[in-house]
């Protein structure tokens, strides 16, 4: 069943139960930039709420971001924070 094309196993998604992928839509994390974003936009981000969104956006008011570095010292966001939002961000 690994080798068959995800269209042939829709039909029998329901029985089969199981998580399936094509290498052409598999899932890779979407990163917006950090220095564009709306407070709205970050909020989207897994591991943003909208109040870090905003911060985010008031703290860039002294110059783009330079890295995530850089955000994590601005906004003092911890390193579990930063960790999460890795994959999400771009600068």
């Amino acid at each position: 069943a690994i080798a068959l094309p995800s269209a042939q196993l829709r039909p029998w998604e329901e029985r089969l139960q199981f998580c399936y992928y094509d290498r052409e839509e598999a899932l890779e994390p979407v990163a917006i930039d950090a220095n564009t974003a709306t407070a709205d936009e970050l909020a989207a981000v897994p591991g943003l709420d909208i109040f870090l969104g905003r911060a985010i956006v008031h703290y860039r008011q002294q110059g783009p971001y330079k890295d995530l570095a850089d955000l994590q010292d601005r906004l003092r966001l911890t390193t579990a924070v930063t960790a999460e939002l890795l994959h999400y961000l771009r600068f």
